[in-house]
């Protein structure tokens, strides 16, 4: 994360210019290997981690009352898929079938 964080701060640095300034990497202090339940307000929150995918650290916040799946970058509409260096196809479609279970 610290080596992508800077990657990726350097590639929105063009794109956000002014706004972009005192922007910096803030990396978690709270690490999960499958899955972290958070309760808030009487409601579970579930943040999985299926397999790598468009990134190794892809992760899925899921709302199993609601049946709300909020799945960040690893779905892409409406376009082809940002494949890049680090992404890994073969989990990426785990991680569809795994989404497709929920």
């Amino acid at each position: 994360m610290a080596e992508r964080g800077g990657m990726q701060m350097n590639s929105l640095k063009g794109e956000l210019k002014e706004k972009f300034a005192g922007t910096e990497t803030v990396l978690p202090t709270r690490t999960f290997d499958q899955g972290l339940v958070l309760n808030l307000g009487g409601r579970d929150i579930r943040i999985l981690h299926f397999q790598p995918a468009h990134t190794p650290g892809d992760s899925v916040v899921w709302l199993p009352r609601e049946g709300v799946l909020f799945s960040g970058d690893i779905v892409f509409v409406d376009r082809l898929l940002g494949v890049l260096p680090f992404s890994n196809a073969s989990g990426w479609l785990a991680s569809f079938d795994a989404m497709a279970k929920l």
